[in-house]
């Protein structure tokens, strides 16, 4: 508890500088959210007045969620362009303080650090801090702003059927989470292999004329291909688990579609759905994939 209250401490401190950019992108992402949960639910409207055979209504409706779809365009351009860029100015500051830092080093603490991991500080971990600032922050925002208007204007329309097609959302989520936490133990293994690469080949290099007079050629050699292939096996395993995010989110969105047309279907067969919900459905279902995943 400790160390998560530390870690968000630091977040806080390192987000703070930029809290008038943080509060713009916030702002985007409700606009964006709150607009993209509407259209469907407008969609549905126009077709169900359809449905009844009245035409102007269904036109006007049609006019109102062009406007909620050019908005949520707009606030989905804000978004991004708020908060990626807010985490490359983080990442940039990030670097150049990491750089300064370094520099300022003595030539003791240089030879004391391994080349490897100053790498890995350099690139791996302040990219990580990238993705959380930006892709990472943008997504749990737009996650907590859409999911609790869409999920109640599912439950609005049929509380049933929504009960039928988020159970294989929540399936989605839970598999989601299992990759996720695997990707993350490969990653680890993968940083610490490239570390100990990077510092392998730059000993090797450094000290080339010590292995030549020690005639250590061939085990340098095999030391350096035992981590390369290691880096490659890690590298192929990370890619297999990324991979798995495609075949499941469509599996799910698939089982979702099924609910959706079978059980909603009959419940439009039975007058207890109209055909206008069934469409909004089909929108709501389509609005909730990115942030559940």
């Amino acid at each position: 508890m400790t160390e998560t209250r530390s870690r968000f401490f630091w977040w806080w401190k390192l987000l703070a500088p930029h809290r008038g950019t943080l509060a713009a992108g916030l702002a985007a992402t409700l606009l964006c959210s709150v607009s993209a949960a509407w259209v469907p639910y407008w969609s549905g409207r126009a077709v169900h007045a359809l449905e009844v055979a009245r035409y102007p209504e269904s036109r006007r409706l049609l006019l109102v969620m062009l406007g909620f779809t050019l908005a949520a365009g707009l606030g989905r351009y804000l978004m991004r362009n708020t908060l990626i860029g807010l985490s490359r100015a983080i990442e940039r500051e990030q670097r150049e303080g990491l750089y300064a830092f370094l520099l300022t080093r003595s030539f003791a603490f240089q030879e004391r650090q391994r080349t490897g991991d100053l790498m890995s500080r350099i690139g791996d971990d302040v990219g990580a801090v990238r993705m959380a600032t930006g892709p990472g922050l943008m997504s749990f925002l737009q996650a907590f702003s859409l999911l609790p208007i869409t999920l109640g204007l599912m439950f609005h329309g049929s509380p049933r059927l929504t009960l039928a097609v988020m159970t294989p959302f929540v399936l989605l989520g839970a598999g989601f989470y299992g990759i996720g936490k695997a990707s993350h133990r490969v990653q680890q293994r993968l940083q610490l292999v490239t570390s100990d690469l990077n510092t392998f080949s730059h000993e090797t290099i450094s000290g080339e004329r010590v292995v030549q007079a020690f005639g250590l050629e061939e085990r340098r050699i095999e030391g350096f291909l035992a981590l390369s292939r290691e880096q490659a096996r890690l590298s192929i395993r990370q890619s297999a688990l990324f991979s798995s995010y495609g075949p499941l989110s469509m599996l799910m969105g698939g089982l979702s579609a099924l609910a959706l047309v079978s059980y909603g279907g009959s419940l439009v067969l039975r007058h207890t759905l109209s055909l206008g919900d069934l469409t909004a459905f089909t929108g709501y279902l389509a609005a909730l994939t990115w942030p559940v995943m």
